[in-house]
């Protein structure tokens, strides 16, 4: 029987809408293949959603705002999603992926409160801008080998955070990727990272240690001007290299030393100093 709260297009192979009414579990028709944009948008009493086999894909926001949705399953058969697809599921808590998956949008989990893990399906090569913000309840991540770029304020404000383990294929850290990740007190810089964005050590209060296993140091932004501010400086908790110690390789020593940004740090070197 087909749900009334649901409206399907004519071949019974798209969710067009969903009347924001419903409450409970939604099961969708096996044969729908596409989620519309926007599609169940709002629908805050819904607490599951049983895909069909069939899904391929998820549209535009289609799931924004489901506060109440708790988890979901994706089918073995699924190819794509598209920005805000999940986004402000406030409760989402569990996220299973059945099959590969080679993106993760934008704005994907934006604001999931209670996500509270997420493995990575494999194949996953893009994790879009602001993918993570606001996971809250995230603490302990898994990057998949592939990935060569963390996109801006992709895990801004997960104050839960307390590891990330990033790939080897990572190159580019963008602007505040890790801003705001309170509980993060050691980070791992990969070592084929080329480039750093402004604002990543930002708001990490509990950050101690960054290890930079790059020989050439990463390029990165020095500090702007109005972190010399003192009333910026006591809401940040002072300047960042007077707090962490950087761990680098003994042959990068120099390098970092002599570097605008790095060399503002206490440098220690890896093998030779106890990581604290």
């Amino acid at each position: 029987m087909v749900d009334k709260h649901i409206k399907y297009d004519g071949t019974m192979e798209k969710v067009l809408h969903c009347d924001p009414r419903k409450r409970g579990k939604v099961v969708i028709q096996e044969g729908v293949y596409e989620v519309c944009e926007d599609a169940f948008i709002d629908c805050k009493y819904i607490t599951e959603v049983i895909f069909p086999e069939s899904l391929a894909y998820i549209s535009r926001g289609a799931f924004k705002d489901c506060s109440g949705l708790m988890s979901i399953i994706l089918p073995l058969g699924f190819l794509s999603m598209l920005k805000n697809a999940f986004a402000y599921c406030y409760n989402l808590k569990s996220v299973k992926f059945e099959g590969p998956l080679t993106n993760i949008p934008d704005s994907c989990f934006l604001g999931c409160r209670d996500l509270s893990e997420f493995l990575f399906p494999k194949g996953t090569v893009y994790i879009g801008v602001k993918a993570f913000s606001g996971c809250e309840s995230l603490k302990c991540l898994t990057v998949p080998e592939g990935v060569s770029v963390l996109n801006s304020y992709i895990f801004n404000d997960c104050k839960n955070l307390q590891r990330i383990n990033l790939p080897n294929s990572l190159e580019y850290i963008c602007e505040g990727a890790f801003n705001g990740c309170d509980s993060l007190k050691l980070i791992s810089i990969p070592k084929n990272v080329k480039r750093i964005g402004k604002e990543n050590f930002s708001g990490m209060r509990s950050l101690k240690t960054i290890v930079c296993l790059p020989v050439i140091p990463p390029e990165i932004p020095d500090f702007p001007h109005y972190y010399k501010s003192p009333t910026i400086m006591k809401l940040i908790g002072g300047p960042i290299y007077a707090k962490v110690k950087l761990y680098v390789s003994p042959e990068a020593i120099e390098a970092y030393s002599n570097h605008n940004y790095w060399g503002k740090f206490e440098i220690l070197s890896l093998g030779e100093e106890e990581i604290e």
